[in-house]
C-alpha cells in the first residue's frame, strides 16, 4: 500500500511537470507506481548518472 504522503507527492510532481510544460519548459518525466525505495528509483538513477557526471 502506498502512503498518503507518497500519493500527495505524486500528484504534486505531476502538477509541477504540467505547469513547466505549459510554460514552455522541456520536461521529461518517468512516473511509476511505487515508493521511494531503491527498487523503484535505482533504474532511473542508473539511466541519468552518465548525464549528471558529464562535464
Amino acid at each position: 500500500m502506498i502512503s498518503l504522503t507518497e500519493a500527495v507527492m505524486a500528484d504534486e510532481s505531476r502538477a509541477v511537470a504540467r505547469r513547466l510544460k505549459e510554460a514552455g519548459v522541456r520536461v521529461t518525466t518517468h512516473f511509476y507506481r511505487g515508493t521511494h525505495s531503491p527498487a523503484y528509483w535505482e533504474r532511473e538513477l542508473r539511466q541519468v548518472m552518465p548525464r549528471l557526471l558529464a562535464p
